[in-house]
């Protein structure tokens, strides 16, 4: 439980407010509340990851490594993902 509650929503909503004190616009705040979202994906990939190596005794920093590897990899997916269907027309029912 410890983990939900310190894990995302707190370090995310603590940068938010953070960029706000320093003078952070409306736009710039919500650039980077859609940047949290769009890493969520990876960022569940990479604990699954950590969890599964750790639970069948692989060394911690391995088990880090391979999670942040496959982090960057899900990353790369997401943004060629994403560059594709911005190239493509929208064609719904057609």
């Amino acid at each position: 439980m410890g983990g939900i509650i310190a894990n995302f929503p707190l370090v995310t909503l603590l940068s938010i407010i953070w960029l706000f004190v320093q003078g952070g616009k409306t736009a710039t705040l919500t650039k980077f509340a859609l940047g949290a979202v769009w890493g969520i994906p990876a960022t569940v990939v990479m604990l699954v990851i950590i969890y599964i190596a750790l639970k069948h005794s692989c060394y911690l920093f391995a088990a880090i490594g391979f999670g942040l590897a496959r982090w960057g990899l899900c990353l790369l997916i997401q943004e060629i993902v994403v560059r594709y269907f911005k190239r493509r027309p929208a064609r719904l029912f057609s």
